[in-house]
C-alpha cells in the first residue's frame, strides 16, 4: 500500500541519516592544545624596567604580568638577561634575549608574587609552565595559586613545586591546576616564589617563557547529532501517525 511504503521509505531515510552523523562524528578530530597567555619578556629594553605585557600572538588572550614583592627592598627584577632557551612557545618568533631575573631573594614568605588575568571560558585542563634558572640562593619553592573573586583574592593555593636546585642548569616547571579554575569568566593565577637565601646583588632566580595551556571544550557536535537525530524520529513517529489516520479513514 502506498502509506505502508512511504512508511518504510521514510525509516530507511532515518537509519541512513543516523549513520551518516554517526560516522561523521566518529571521526571529529580531537582538541588541541591552545596558548591562553605567553610571557616571554622580549618588549623589554635593555637596561630599562622588565616589561610584563603578554606576548600576543602566539598567545590568545592579552594579558599582563603584575609582578610585587612585598617587604623587599629593590633592586627586584632586572632587564636585558639572557633568555632562557628553554619553553618558548610554538609561533614565538622573538630573539630570546630577555627575562626576568631576581638577585634579592630573603626566606620570607611571600618572597614574590608573579600575578595575571585571564578568562577560562570555554577552556579544561588549565596548565601553568615557566623556564627557570636556579643559583645557589634563589628561590626553591613555587606556589600556584587562583582566585575567582579578583586581584584581591581571597587566592586559593592549589600546589607547590619544589624549584630546580642550582648549579643553574634551565629546566621546565610544570603545574596543572584543579578543575575550579575551568570555563570561568574571570580567573587570576599567581605563582608565589619564596625560600631564597640572597641579600646580596647577584643574580639567583630567572624566569622566563611563562605559558598558560589549556585545552578548548570538547565540540557540541555530539548534542547537535543527537538533537538531528531526535527531531528525525519525531518527525518519523508523526508521519505514522498520519499515515495510520489516513489509511482508517480512507
Amino acid at each position: 500500500m502506498p502509506e505502508k511504503a512511504g512508511i518504510m521509505k521514510l525509516r530507511s531515510l532515518f537509519v541512513a541519516i543516523a549513520g551518516a552523523f554517526l560516522t561523521i562524528g566518529a571521526f571529529v578530530p580531537k582538541a588541541d592544545a591552545l596558548l591562553v597567555t605567553y610571557f616571554n619578556f622580549e618588549d623589554t629594553t635593555l637596561g630599562q624596567p622588565i616589561v610584563t605585557t603578554n606576548s600576543q600572538p602566539p598567545g590568545a588572550q592579552f594579558s599582563v604580568l603584575t609582578i610585587a614583592a612585598p617587604g623587599l627592598p629593590p633592586p627586584l627584577s632586572v632587564a636585558g638577561l639572557t633568555g632562557a632557551n628553554s619553553n618558548i612557545a610554538p609561533g614565538d618568533n622573538a630573539p630570546n634575549l630577555h627575562a626576568l631575573g631576581f638577585r634579592f631573594t630573603p626566606d620570607v614568605s611571600p618572597s614574590a608574587n608573579l600575578t595575571f588575568h585571564v578568562n577560562t571560558l570555554g577552556l579544561t585542563n588549565l596548565s601553568l609552565s615557566f623556564a627557570i634558572n636556579n643559583n645557589g640562593n634563589g628561590f626553591s619553592t613555587a606556589a600556584f595559586q587562583y582566585s575567582l573573586t579578583g586581584p584581591g583574592g581571597p587566592f586559593i593555593t592549589a600546589g607547590t613545586v619544589t624549584l630546580p636546585p642550582p648549579p643553574g642548569n634551565t629546566q621546565i616547571v610544570v603545574f596543572n591546576f584543579p578543575v575550579a579554575v575551568n570555563n570561568q569568566g574571570s580567573v587570576d593565577f599567581r605563582i608565589v616564589l619564596s625560600g631564597g637565601m640572597s641579600q646580596g646583588t647577584n643574580l639567583q632566580t630567572v624566569i622566563d617563557n611563562i605559558q598558560l595551556n589549556a585545552i578548548p571544550e570538547p565540540a557540541t557536535t555530539l548534542g547537535g547529532v543527537l538533537g538531528v537525530l531526535g527531531l528525525c524520529w519525531h518527525q518519523r513517529r508523526r508521519l505514522i501517525r498520519t499515515a495510520r489516520f489516513r489509511h482508517t479513514s480512507g
